[in-house]
């Protein structure tokens, strides 16, 4: 569920008026917790809205239980569009990182994709929730209609108190999510000199903001030199897992809307997926990335979640810059 209709939303195929069986999300939680499952981040629709007829309850006792299982770090990823008081709730307070969605820096920007007068909304309860002490992030993703103004996008946050920048290029990739993502998508070289301007700028220390940003593509030459380098990929490590409330459990983010998973779940047992298996060998032939399957001429399209040098919970803990970023500052100069 979600109450705004955004025309790149990634999950709009999984949609519905609908919610995750309590019961059930608590059994997966104690059974990826026994897997090693340190990490938890409550997506949507919007996860504000679980169990709202019930003032939230639901949505407090995932968070509760995630802590009491053992989940070292719990995000929430929200559209901002919730009710205040929802900030005073203690066990809410408890999550270590509460992340908006903003694409914009005013609301002509902001809400052209996202929705009218979603932007106020938006930034009235992150300031409320930085007030507060939460510690917040900002999830943008870049298409044609705000490249231009990334620079002010970060000078904004950054002045309210937003501890980090999270960018979600967007492209159309030889996948199903291009069917339904609208026509906001970017051309690769745009990124790119984004990109290395913000890389740039990162070594000058000009930034008062963490920036997490995904490389995206590399000069398919020094892919075939180096490719050890550029394998992070959360399908082949078994990095991650995404539930959805369809009964689908996935890894590839890129994969939906298309009928490939990993497995899917009932209240009573979860059954791995045979016939369109994310791993399955037609899929795991293709490198470095399984699911993208455009010709993007001379460069390689890398993972979405391939972003060098970012602080998140995970590959800094598991220390993948050490593995993955070797030298990268000067392999993506000729980009």
């Amino acid at each position: 569920m979600c109450q705004l209709h955004c025309e790149h939303c990634l999950y709009k195929t999984t949609l519905a008026p609908r919610e995750m069986d309590f019961k059930t999300t608590i059994q997966l939680l104690e059974l990826f917790s026994q897997y090693g499952a340190i990490k938890m981040t409550i997506l949507g629709g919007e996860p504000t809205l679980f169990g709202i007829h019930q003032n939230n309850r639901p949505l407090f006792d995932v968070i509760r239980t995630a802590k009491e299982k053992g989940y070292k770090y719990i995000r929430l990823d929200t559209n901002g569009q919730f009710d205040p008081d929802l900030l005073l709730n203690r066990t809410f307070q408890s999550l270590n990182n509460l992340s908006f969605s903003l694409d914009g820096y005013t609301a002509e920007i902001n809400d052209k994709l996202r929705g009218s007068k979603s932007f106020l909304r938006t930034v009235q309860r992150m300031k409320e929730a930085i007030e507060l002490g939460y510690y917040v992030t900002v999830t943008t993703c870049v298409h044609r209609g705000n490249i231009h103004t990334i620079k002010e996008i970060i000078d904004f946050v950054t002045k309210i108190g937003v501890k980090e920048i999270n960018m979600h290029p967007l492209f159309k990739m030889g996948i199903e999510r291009d069917k339904f993502s609208g026509n906001s998508h970017l051309q690769p070289k745009e990124w790119l000199n984004l990109y290395l301007n913000i890389r740039r700028n990162i070594e000058k220390n000009s930034y008062k903001i963490r920036i997490r940003m995904p490389l995206r593509f590399i000069k398919t030459t020094e892919y075939k030199k180096h490719s050890d380098l550029y394998t992070y990929c959360p399908v082949r490590m078994g990095e991650r897992l995404l539930i959805h409330p369809n009964g689908q459990i996935r890894i590839c983010a890129l994969c939906i809307g298309s009928p490939y998973a990993i497995a899917s779940y009932t209240t009573k047992s979860i059954n791995f997926q045979s016939r369109y298996n994310e791993i399955g060998h037609n899929r795991l032939r293709r490198k470095p990335c399984m699911s993208q399957t455009r010709d993007f001429g001379d460069l390689t399209p890398l993972c979405i979640s391939y972003k060098p040098f970012q602080y998140e919970y995970i590959w800094v803990t598991q220390k993948f810059d050490d593995k993955f970023t070797a030298d990268i500052e000067n392999r993506v100069k000729h980009l």
